[in-house]
Order: C-alpha cells, then sequence, then structure tokens
C-alpha cells in the first residue's frame, strides 16, 4: 500500500511538514516531482565570459584540462559541467574566461539587457551583492556604455571590483549605497538609465 501523498512528500523527499502540505496544497498531484526537482542537487553552472574569449574557445580550454561541459538548457553562455572540481583552482578562471553562475541569473542579466534596447548607454543594477549579473551584463553590453552596480555592503561591491579586473570589464562602476541616503552620483542618474536590474 502506497503512503498517503503527504507522507511521500514529506518523508519520502525530506521536506518538513510545512512545506509539504503547502506544496500538496498548490500543485496536488504534481507536489511529489516538484518535492524531487527541489530536492536533487543543481548541476554545476558556469557563464562563458565572452569578453574574454568566444564559448567555444572555453570548451577547447576546458576539454584540455580533460573536462566535459554540455550547453546549458536557455542562455547562450551556459555550460553545465558533467562532475565536481574546485572551479576556482582552474586555469581558466584565474584567468576570467569564465564565472559560476546558475543559468537563471544568466538570464535575468540576459533579460535586463535586452529590456534595455539596442546599444544601451547606461545599465544599473541596483542589488549588485558581488556582482555577478553585473560581470554577465558587462558581457552582454561588450564593454560598450556604461554599467553601475550599487550594494549597501561595500565588502561585496570590492569583491565585484576584483572580479571585474579578472572578466576583462571596463565598462564598470561601483557605488556604494546607505540604508538611508543615495550618494549624489548614483542621484544623479536617476531617469536616465536604459535597463535597471533590482534582484
Amino acid at each position: 500500500q502506497r503512503a498517503p501523498l503527504r507522507e511521500q512528500v514529506a518523508v519520502g523527499q525530506s521536506m518538513p511538514d510545512w512545506l509539504a502540505a503547502r506544496l500538496l496544497a498548490d500543485w496536488g498531484d504534481e507536489a511529489i516531482s516538484l518535492a524531487q526537482a527541489l530536492s536533487s542537487r543543481a548541476p554545476m553552472t558556469i557563464r562563458s565570459n565572452l569578453l574574454r574569449a568566444p564559448k567555444a574557445t572555453l570548451i577547447e580550454l576546458l576539454a584540455e584540462q580533460g573536462l566535459e561541459v554540455a550547453a546549458g538548457r536557455y542562455s547562450d553562455t551556459a555550460l553545465q559541467l558533467s562532475s565536481r572540481i574546485n572551479l576556482f583552482g582552474i586555469e581558466a578562471f584565474k584567468e576570467g574566461y569564465f564565472e559560476a553562475q546558475d543559468e537563471g541569473s544568466q538570464l535575468l542579466a540576459d533579460l535586463t539587457y535586452v529590456a534595455a534596447g539596442p546599444k544601451p548607454k547606461l545599465i544599473v543594477d541596483y542589488c549588485a551583492g558581488a556582482g555577478g549579473k553585473t560581470l554577465a551584463l558587462a558581457a552582454r553590453m561588450s564593454n560598450k556604455g556604461r554599467l553601475v552596480s550599487t550594494d549597501i555592503d561595500d565588502r561585496k561591491l570590492q569583491q565585484l571590483k576584483k572580479r571585474a579586473r579578472r572578466a576583462r570589464v571596463s565598462n564598470h562602476q561601483a557605488i556604494a549605497i546607505s540604508a538611508d541616503a543615495w550618494p549624489d552620483e548614483l542621484h544623479r542618474l536617476v531617469g536616465t538609465a536604459d535597463g535597471v536590474l533590482v534582484d
């Protein structure tokens, strides 16, 4: 005899009871496959840095190191690695050929770029953190135009600056903001951006 659906989701997929109940209420019989997907390990995905080289070049560099990759499902810059490795120890990473970035984040950057229109002059990544999407936007912009990243955590913006140097990003500016005031340099941008990413 099969266990009740709630038990199949909660116990079978190691979900808390409250989450199992919510999934079942929202998704019915599909809750089991959704819970399985949520419990499975995400693929190791990287973004090919188009500022450094075409994706085909990165595939060759990784193959030389014995790494197999497959194209991502949705983004033309996404590659999935077939094995778990220390990405940050790979020479191609150190030289800025790729960034570790899930495909969903790559798509958010792509959508922001497309929504900004052809040849955007200014895109703002408002909650940039350490800047994964900022770097993806810079590559889409081919280092043309202006790209401004803001965050309330200046330490993350300092990490972004290092990552931007490695990725050969030259159209980027990081601006730290505080919870109670905007810096003048950001205030001057109000109403001028072609696209704004708030994530």
